[in-house]
């Protein structure tokens, strides 16, 4: 074998089996390159001008023997250097498919809202994949590979962005909308007392509800929010925006002025306090807010009287949450505006309390003057004789 092997190297035609052998094993990293997914018109451009000739690499003729016919396995180099930029560019292609695709149907959640509008719903999912796609995003501009994509990635980049700011837009709007339009739409006790921002609130409420429900028939948050009349759009957003926050300037100063003339609207909320001055006139329905501002009494004893051809209702005394019932010393007509009755309901239950604390005071001595303990007790209220025992 020894003898042979050493005669073998001497034939020609072995001489040319192992050249093209090594040839082979030498162009097998050229050919796994040149058989690569990821290659692009752009990178087998690039080899065409490196060695001067052109080839179709698509064709059936494009065989092994093509490559060393064309000399490739000369520029192994520059082969291995594109194949690996068109793996590398291949998975930023991938990730900007995976972009598009995801955001083709990703759809803004809507959702009636009472009966008559829509409003969007929940957007937590649609902002999460948004945040990982900007980043991603973020990610390819930063690769030394980003240039071929650069254009697309900048598109998709301000299509997100446009998202983004839109519905955030939208629900700060929607906020503001949905409690105001509670207190604007359906009742006009505080229109007279804002007529200026009553109008606003109209021209708000023509506009916002309808840009919704543009969403709600082409709910895409692309198509919606990244469009050609996205400029327009946020514009509209920003001086439904503005209009809105001069709506709740002027809302909350008027409440001020009404805290201001009765300190004690100072315990409710707003919503609370809105609801007392929108029932002035049904001093019933009041009621459940009395405890509220006075933490000693649960509710008003009230009845109703004829005086001058109408109703009034009247406050005759007070209840504690015990059930220990006061009368006032005189009633209190309880006439709108209803910090105005409140006011009076305050006094006269001091000038009740002074009153019957300087009784209680006098009957707490020993017969005759006075009551016996058992009498006294029973006869004034808890928190006076405490106060005067």
């Amino acid at each position: 074998c020894v003898k042979l092997r050493g005669v073998m190297g001497n034939w020609n035609v072995w001489q040319n089996l192992k050249k093209g052998i090594d040839e082979f094993r030498t162009a097998m990293p050229l050919i796994t390159n040149l058989r690569s997914d990821a290659m692009r018109p752009r990178h087998w451009q690039a080899i065409m001008e490196e060695i001067g000739r052109e080839f179709d690499p698509q064709a059936d003729d494009f065989t092994l023997g093509k490559v060393f016919e064309l000399e490739l396995h000369k520029h192994s180099d520059l082969i291995a250097r594109l194949a690996d930029e068109a793996r590398k560019q291949y998975e930023i292609e991938s990730s900007l498919e995976m972009i598009e695709g995801v955001w083709a149907t990703m759809a803004i959640e809507m959702g009636e809202y009472k009966q008559s509008y829509v409003k969007i719903k929940s957007t937590e999912e649609m902002f999460q994949t948004l945040e990982e796609h900007v980043l991603k995003l973020s990610d390819m501009k930063s690769s030394q590979f980003y240039l071929p994509f650069a254009e697309k990635v900048e598109k998709w980049e301000r299509q997100l962005a446009s998202v983004s700011e839109i519905v955030e837009t939208i629900l700060a709007v929607q906020r503001a909308w949905m409690y105001l339009e509670n207190i604007f739409v359906g009742s006009d006790d505080i229109r007279p007392h804002l007529p200026t921002e009553s109008a606003w609130f109209d021209d708000v409420n023509a506009g916002f509800p309808k840009m919704l429900r543009g969403i709600y028939e082409r709910p895409n948050a692309v198509e919606s929010c990244a469009g050609e009349n996205c400029g327009e759009m946020l514009e509209d957003l920003n001086s439904f925006m503005e209009k809105l926050e001069k709506i709740q300037k002027a809302l909350d100063d008027y409440l001020e002025r009404k805290r201001m003339l009765f300190p004690r609207f100072y315990f409710l909320s707003n919503d609370d306090l809105l609801e007392i001055l929108g029932q002035a006139k049904e001093p019933e329905l009041v009621q459940k807010h009395i405890k509220k501002c006075f933490e000693g009494i649960k509710v008003l004893d009230l009845v109703k009287t004829d005086q001058e051809d109408r109703v009034l209702c009247e406050a005759v005394g007070m209840i504690s949450p015990d059930g220990e019932k006061v009368p006032f010393s005189k009633p209190v007509v309880l006439d709108p505006p209803v910090e105005g009755w409140l006011v009076k309901v305050e006094r006269r239950m001091k000038s009740t309390l002074t009153k019957l604390l300087n009784s209680c005071q006098q009957a707490n001595c020993s017969p005759p003057k006075g009551l016996k303990k058992d009498k006294w007790v029973l006869k004034f209220p808890g928190q006076l004789l405490i106060t005067a025992g």
